[in-house]
């Protein structure tokens, strides 16, 4: 279970450090930035090896709201979290030609879900109950089935403990890796975020995976429960227009210099494209670093409507 942080690249290692072969396997989620390229690429190319994505998918947004386990500090169900991806990943064991899972887990490093008992209530639910090895802190909890059968040396895995990470540090350097960054915070546990998630609910109770990924970017505006996404530089303007279908179309202005905007009726509306595209127009006049400039060119179509 690979999400390019320190703690998972660092297991990757002590597996490598075994000869043994591995598949590095992450799951996207819409609440959690994906790593940059550039640190994708550095993290395989010292594992040599490539990363399998799996991407969530809408049974993860079910969970995510109606989480089994209750959620943490904010609207984070990490314990639900943890069960859909070893799911997946159990799911994938045949197609991989992998007999179990590593996961880069520490003991009661995380209060939601690293507690032991947490771990067995985690291994069981996922389906994986004794084939879950975790070789940064295997030494605090009892042999898995890996182990027990000599699939893993036990003798070579750790018993790191706890929150302080200085042992994780040490072993970073004698790997030579230099980022020792984690893999990036939920965004789920931001409570800036959870009011932008808690006010697309309110419009769209229950929105796609998509509509999820669109609100860590942009400026999110409600007309009833049509919206209009501006972008606030050229990149979020790009990830806009990649989203652009024939039901989500993109406004751009030619020769203005303002945000692009990103139109999405509700399935219901009764607003006529025409209407959304005025409020989009008039959100983006607003916008514009040239408010007082006068726009006299028809907004163009992308994304389906010429």
């Amino acid at each position: 279970m690979f999400s390019t942080g320190l703690d998972s690249t660092l297991a990757a290692f002590l597996l490598a450090d075994q000869g043994i072969d591995f598949v590095p396997f992450s799951v996207r989620i819409p609440f959690r930035t994906p790593p940059s390229t550039e640190r994708l690429a550095a993290v395989t190319s010292v594992l040599g090896k490539q990363v399998f994505t799996f991407t969530a998918d809408q049974e993860y947004l079910r969970i995510v709201l109606h989480p089994k386990h209750g959620y943490g500090s904010g609207m984070n169900p990490c314990m639900d979290c943890k069960v859909y991806f070893l799911s997946r990943a159990r799911e994938h064991l045949d197609r991989l030609g992998a007999a179990y899972v590593v996961t880069g887990d520490v003991l009661d490093q995380r209060d939601m879900s690293q507690h032991l008992r947490q771990m067995q209530i985690i291994e069981r639910e996922s389906g994986l109950e004794g084939l879950i090895v975790r070789p940064l802190t295997a030494k605090n909890l009892p042999p898995s089935i890996p182990e027990q059968r000599g699939w893993i040396d036990r003798s070579l895995l750790l018993g790191i403990r706890g929150k302080v990470r200085k042992d994780q540090i040490r072993l970073a350097q004698k790997y030579g890796i230099a980022d020792v960054s984690s893999a990036g915070g939920c965004l789920l546990t931001d409570q800036m975020y959870i009011l932008r998630f808690r006010e697309l609910l309110a419009h769209v109770p229950n929105p796609a995976v998509q509509d999820v990924e669109l609100l860590r970017i942009g400026r999110h505006h409600y007309r009833g429960n049509d919206r209009i996404i501006l972008g606030r530089n050229e990149q979020e303007n790009a990830v806009l227009a990649e989203h652009a279908d024939p039901q989500q179309h993109l406004l751009i202005v030619p020769d203005f210099p303002g945000p692009s905007a990103l139109c999405i009726p509700a399935p219901d509306s009764t607003t006529t494209r025409a209407e959304l595209a005025d409020t989009a127009m008039s959100l983006i006049r607003e916008r514009s670093r040239k408010r007082h400039t006068p726009v006299s060119s028809a907004p163009i179509p992308a994304g389906g409507d010429s």
